[in-house]
């Protein structure tokens, strides 16, 4: 998501009109707690604002291991397709024998039906 940093009095933040990226805290701890510092909403002793904090190398450990699961997904599905195709080339083929098959038992039965026309005619 990208975000603006806004002002607020007695903490470390300042405000800016840079736009950010990053996550919402409470967003990425239910999926990674272990990425997350803090608790949503908490306020310091004083009643400031207590921010919650992201460690990006949990993040970056379970995007890795994502893309790893991906990459072996593809992979998969690539020697699948290509199985596929040789499967349907090997079935095209015994298409087009099949074809050439019933080309010839055509000529042969139209082959028959004059020699039995001429027969009868007899």
């Amino acid at each position: 998501m990208t975000y603006n940093y806004r002002k607020i009095e007695g903490s470390m933040f300042t405000g800016d009109d840079v736009q950010h990226e990053g996550f919402i805290a409470d967003e990425l701890q239910a999926v990674i707690p272990s990425a997350v510092n803090g608790e949503k909403d908490a306020r310091t002793a004083d009643g400031g604002i207590q921010p919650q904090t992201v460690n990006s190398m949990p993040v970056i450990s379970v995007l890795t291991k994502a893309i790893q699961e991906q990459q072996a997904l593809i992979e998969e599905q690539r020697a699948r397709i290509v199985a596929l195709e040789a499967g349907n080339t090997a079935k095209d083929a015994a298409l087009d024998a099949i074809r050439a098959q019933l080309d010839a038992n055509t000529a042969l039965m139209q082959q028959l039906q004059q020699v039995l026309s001429a027969q009868i005619g007899k």
